[in-house]
């Protein structure tokens, strides 16, 4: 059946380039990975858009690392960046930060960024925008008293976030953070194959996406980070890699 109205014909010639691989998933609103974005080289208001990449015009990237603080863990990898002078973007989750405020205190202090993982991490997407607004506050309101500092950025729970919902996060003067490399540690593939799909996927402006949850993490950490290091990237937070902190 023929498209019958300009929307409909619109859909129907997305679908119809997708298909045909010449251009990205455009109307793909509940796609919890957008395509890539133009990237700010300043500092600027958050903006809604959903951000994967850094610059690509120098050897940066970042190692981030969700899920913490875990008390088991967390000091592990922060004595690891320590050894290396490697600072790191930590998206934290509210609940943990208040049950171990001074792990996410002792990030700050060793100069790494922390950022918003949601209150609680539930499935964002499937929340209505009254429930998502409050998990954003509530990740705020924690972080600021455990550490004095106001987070800029977010990076939602699974990638589950709706285009719709990205005001929600703006309203609260945070950017979308997502991720361009996974080696899917918090499934516990083994060391090496964690440590081959960062080596193999990694590339300048890239966004590392790590976990704060098992041991296989840390085993492979040391390895991963002299590989990089070796390889001369430079190890940077999120917000010197997309050119807002000096």
């Amino acid at each position: 059946m023929k498209p019958t109205t300009r929307l409909e014909f619109l859909r129907h010639l997305g679908t119809s380039l997708i298909t045909l691989g010449l251009a990205p998933q455009l109307f793909a609103e509940t796609s919890p990975i957008p395509s890539l974005p133009t990237i700010p080289a300043a500092p600027s208001p958050a903006s809604g858009s959903f951000i994967s990449h850094g610059l690509s015009d120098g050897m940066k990237i970042a190692v981030t690392f969700d899920d913490g603080p875990n008390p088991r863990i967390t000091p592990q990898i922060l004595n690891e960046l320590e050894k290396r002078k490697i600072h790191s973007t930590f998206f934290l989750i509210g609940r943990n930060v208040k049950a171990h405020p001074e792990l996410a205190k002792a990030m700050v202090e060793q100069g790494h960024e922390v950022a918003n993982h949601t209150f609680t991490h539930p499935t964002l997407s499937k929340l209505a925008d009254a429930a998502v607004a409050d998990e954003l506050r509530r990740g705020q309101d924690t972080l600021v008293a455990a550490t004095g500092v106001t987070p800029t950025l977010f990076r939602p729970p699974y990638g589950a976030f709706r285009r719709a919902q990205a005001p929600l996060a703006v309203a609260e003067k945070l950017d979308i953070l997502m991720w361009s490399v996974d080696p899917r540690d918090w499934a516990r593939p083994g060391v090496e194959k964690i440590q081959g799909t960062i080596k193999a996927e990694t590339k300048p402006g890239a966004i590392v996406l790590l976990h704060e949850l098992h041991t296989q993490t840390l085993d492979a950490l040391p390895g991963l980070l002299d590989d990089l290091q070796t390889r001369g990237f430079q190890l940077v937070t999120i917000s010197e890699l997309l050119g807002r902190k000096v």
